[in-house]
């Protein structure tokens, strides 16, 4: 019975270690959780730099994709090469010829001495042959096309291509009539015919969009994402090889494979304890280092799990743009971190917390090396730029300097191994530096939800007294 009493005593006087090893035990949860369970390809590379491990061979047979760029070019030469449809109306051509008989019989001047049977046949010879080729409607999304290009035309379920030029237009049609009238003998009204004619041709060649999209999109897809394949067990790439296009391509390739392909149950608990290990291993070294090097920070709960909390806002919304779209991973402010860290603590501590995050988010984005190298560039830069939190512009610049050590970063990476820049990463760090600006109003929200107090919060506290008259003290200036 008093072992019993003992133990609860103790229980009781170590609530608080407890709580703190209960926040930490949370953090590795939710963080473990949410981690992507993909296959992690092992290797680093770059283009037009030697292969740093031993040769590769293929584990299995993959297929070669095509890289973004070569994909969206044959795509849109594939989009190019797409005839415009057209479909022929013939029920406005019939309406029209029957009309055009009943007019042509109620003007015909019977005391004249034109041949009514010649004029009447050529009437509709002329009218047949000018409708028979087709008159063209207008059409926006056609107006671009010249008289040499070739279109498909749809008649009676019937496709043909034909130059655009072929077709009449309203204007070239009246012309085609006067040309061919002028040649006419005669014995033929030439004035009725005219008149005639140019009351009843009709536009019966229509641009139609819905098919052409739809063709467009079958010819699209019909473009291979792939460019060969490679068998298991054929040689990839050698050690201190230089990494060409087309091993690039592959490398890429398999890397795709790996991140891509469903893993049995053995290899997911496998990557399950690992990553398990590495989170807790991280998350340990954390309590270790700020219980030694920050204690008067590490003492309170409160402060543990708003250091925590803070960790998570970055890593978890880290997490989700690496599982639902990689390409976006450098747009996350990874920096917000250091930043609201900096402003409820110290920079020392800013600092280390950040390179604990980074860890933590280098265990799931693509190409680890080049990520934490910008990001422990970019906390470097924000430290430096926090160095007075206290005036609301530093948020700015600190902004604005952790765009320039990206973009730093990111160029002297690119120009390694090509002169070519992305300019769509330029835009993700552009969208990252105006995102760190949000710090401001994070760490207000987060100084109410913890009852903590930082020096932002104290100066606006002073902005207020002054606006309304009161001095440094709080007294009412005369």
């Amino acid at each position: 019975m008093s072992k019993m009493k003992v133990f609860f005593n103790a229980l009781r006087h170590s609530y608080y270690t407890i709580g703190k090893v209960m926040a930490f035990l949370i953090a590795v949860f939710l963080v473990c959780w949410l981690m992507p369970r993909s296959g992690k390809f092992k290797y680093e590379y770059q283009l037009s730099k030697p292969w740093q491990h031993e040769n590769l061979m293929a584990p299995f047979d993959f297929p070669i994709y095509k890289d973004f760029e070569t994909l969206s070019a044959e795509r849109e030469a594939a989009r190019n090469a797409v005839k415009p449809i057209f479909v022929f109306n013939d029920d406005e051509m019939i309406a029209s010829r029957n009309l055009l008989f009943v007019n042509f019989d109620a003007q015909w001047n019977t005391e004249g001495h034109f041949d009514r049977d010649h004029s009447l046949d050529f009437l509709f010879n002329v009218f047949d042959s000018i409708q028979d080729r087709g008159i063209v409607a207008y059409d926006n999304a056609t107006k671009g096309l010249s008289p040499t290009n070739e279109v498909n035309v749809i008649r009676n379920r019937v496709m043909r291509s034909v130059r655009y030029g072929e077709l009449y237009s309203m204007n070239t049609a009246n012309e085609a009539v006067a040309a061919i009238i002028g040649q006419a003998g005669n014995d033929i009204d030439k004035k009725l015919v005219s008149d005639l004619l140019k009351g009843a041709l009709r536009q019966n060649v229509f641009y139609n969009a819905e098919a052409t999209d739809q063709e467009t999109e079958k010819a699209m897809a019909a473009v291979p994402l792939t460019n060969g394949m490679v068998q298991k067990d054929e040689l990839i790439v050698s050690e201190g090889q230089n990494v060409d296009a087309r091993t690039f391509a592959i490398l890429n390739s398999l890397q795709r494979e790996y991140t891509s392909r469903s893993m049995s149950s053995d290899e997911s608990l496998r990557v399950l304890l690992s990553q398990i290990f590495l989170v807790a291993l991280i998350f340990t070294l954390m309590g270790l280092y700020g219980n030694k090097l920050h204690k008067k920070v590490f003492a309170e709960l409160r402060n543990i799990v708003l250091l925590l909390t803070i960790m998570l806002l970055i890593i978890i919304p880290s997490y989700l743009l690496v599982n639902w779209a990689p390409g976006l991973v450098l747009m996350m402010p990874v920096c917000l971190l250091a930043i609201m860290v900096g402003a409820f603590f110290n920079l020392r501590l800013a600092f280390s917390t950040q390179v604990f995050a980074v860890m933590l988010i280098s265990l799931a984005v693509p190409n680890p090396f080049q990520f934490v190298f910008m990001q422990l560039v970019a906390t470097v830069i924000t430290v430096f730029g926090m160095s007075n939190i206290r005036a609301h512009h530093r948020f700015v610049q600190a902004s604005l300097l952790v765009f320039v050590g990206y973009l730093l970063v990111y160029l002297a990476f690119t120009f390694l191994t090509t002169s070519e820049v992305d300019w769509e990463v330029v835009l993700l760090l552009v969208l990252n530096g105006l995102f760190t600006m949000l710090a401001q109003p994070i760490i207000l929200i987060l100084e109410r939800i913890f009852g903590l107090t930082t020096s932002l919060s104290l100066m606006e506290s002073f902005r207020n007294r002054r606006r309304h008259g009161a001095g440094p003290h709080g007294c009412l200036v005369s």
